[in-house]
C-alpha cells in the first residue's frame, strides 16, 4: 500500500467526524422555524399539505387548512353553542394548522377559546395543550399566557380574574372575534350587562369580526332588555 493510500482512510474518517460534529453543532444552535414533516397531522389532509409545502407554498397550505377548519366548524352554529356540536376533532384540526405554520396565532386562540369556554365542548385540558405548544413556538407572544391564566381562573370559577386577563387580550388589534365573544359572555354571566354591551359593540365596530356581527346585534338587544332599556335599532 502506497503512502498516499495509507493516508486516505484516516483523512476520510477525520472529515466524516467533522461533518457529523458540525451538523450536530448547527442543530444545537439553530432551531428550524418549522416542524419536520413527521410532525404534520397526516390524518386531516396531510398529503395535500405536504404537496403544497414542497411546492414552496407553506403559508398557502396553512390558509387552506384554516378555511377548511372554519367550514367544518360552521361558525354560526358554534356561536350559538349547539349542545349537539362537541367537535371531537377540534384539537386535531388546530394542530394541523399550527404544525404547518407555528406562527398562526389566530388558530391557537380560536381553537383554545372554543375548547375551554364553550359548554357544549368543555375540554379545557386540550385547550391548555394547544396553548402550551403555541408558547413553545412563539415565546414572545404574551396573549397565549393570558389565555392560559384565564382558563385556569375559569376552572376555579374566578371569573373576575379571568375577565381581567381577557380584557388585555381584546385590546390588541389582532385579537380574534371569538375572544371578544367569550369576554362578553363572561360579563353577562357576572351580571355586568353594560360591559357586555360595550364588548359586543366593539365586535360590531371591527370589520374583521363580520362573522360575529349577527350574534353581536342579537346579544346587544337581549342585554338591553335585561337592563330594561329599549333595544337600539340595528
Amino acid at each position: 500500500m502506497s503512502f498516499r493510500a495509507s493516508l486516505q482512510w484516516p483523512l476520510f474518517s477525520c472529515l466524516l467526524w467533522l461533518l457529523v460534529f458540525s451538523h450536530m453543532r448547527i442543530r444545537s444552535l439553530y432551531r428550524l422555524p418549522f416542524p419536520h414533516f413527521q410532525d404534520l397531522v397526516m390524518e386531516r389532509g396531510g398529503l395535500e399539505d405536504v404537496v403544497t409545502i414542497l411546492a414552496g407554498f407553506r403559508a398557502v397550505a396553512a390558509d387552506i387548512a384554516w378555511v377548511q377548519f372554519l367550514q367544518r366548524m360552521s361558525n354560526e352554529e358554534v356561536l350559538e353553542e349547539d349542545p349537539q356540536k362537541t367537535f371531537p376533532f377540534l384539537k386535531q384540526d388546530v394542530s394541523r394548522i399550527v404544525r404547518i405554520d407555528p406562527r398562526f396565532h389566530r388558530a391557537y386562540l380560536y381553537g383554545a377559546g372554543i375548547l375551554a369556554w364553550f359548554k357544549s365542548v368543555n375540554r379545557p385540558q386540550e385547550a391548555l395543550e394547544i396553548l402550551e405548544e403555541g408558547i413553545r413556538n412563539n415565546p414572545n407572544y404574551w396573549m397565549f399566557r393570558n389565555y392560559v391564566g384565564a382558563i385556569i381562573y375559569k376552572r376555579k370559577e374566578d371569573f373576575p380574574k379571568a375577565a381581567a386577563l381577557l380584557e388585555d387580550a381584546v385590546r390588541q388589534p389582532d385579537c380574534p372575534g371569538i375572544t371578544k365573544a367569550i369576554l362578553a359572555n363572561i360579563y353577562k354571566g357576572m351580571g355586568e350587562y353594560r360591559k357586555a354591551i360595550r364588548t359586543w359593540e366593539a365586535v360590531l365596530e371591527d370589520p374583521q369580526n363580520s362573522d360575529y356581527h349577527p350574534r353581536a346585534r342579537s346579544q346587544i338587544a337581549e342585554l338591553e332588555r335585561l337592563l330594561g332599556r329599549r333595544p337600539t335599532p340595528s
